[in-house]
């Protein structure tokens, strides 16, 4: 955890989070910690910008079998007071389901606890609602 503690505070140094660091640092630990997520940090989003990336997948159960959703959560330097942006990135043999009601064919996650987000909200807030909301509807098909 030490490793991991120190790995996003760099990152959240390079990417200007100034002192909304401890914050983003204590709720991607909380995530990357529980049962629901496993991922690794990484610096910057998909286009190269300033933010911290945790790339991996979170855990969804439909019809009583645990899966492992690919997912890529975005956390721009404004966090907590600017949503994460969350993204489905599809393994080569996946697909984004046609007309998905909360994921666009690139990948983009609409949920309402993004929509509605406030600074008391967290990223494992995030984790746990993609984690319920795509575990009775699945965003990709084999």
């Amino acid at each position: 955890m030490a490793d991991a503690r120190s790995q996003l505070n760099q990152i959240c140094a390079r990417a200007g989070f100034g002192q909304n660091s401890t914050r983003a640092t204590e709720d991607a630990l909380r995530a990357l910690d529980s049962s629901l997520m496993d991922a690794a940090p990484k610096y910057g989003d998909e286009a190269g910008r300033n933010a911290l990336a945790l790339v991996g997948t979170v855990v969804m159960s439909f019809r009583g079998t645990r899966y492992n959703l690919p997912v890529e959560i975005i956390l721009p330097p404004q966090y907590p007071y600017s949503p994460p942006r969350v993204f489905v990135r599809p393994t080569p043999d996946m697909m984004i389901k046609d007309r998905h009601r909360h994921v666009d064919a690139n990948g983009v996650v609409f949920l309402p606890v993004l929509n509605e987000w406030g600074a008391h909200k967290t990223l494992y807030d995030v984790v746990e609602v993609v984690s319920n909301v795509f575990g009775a509807d699945p965003p990709l098909f084999a």
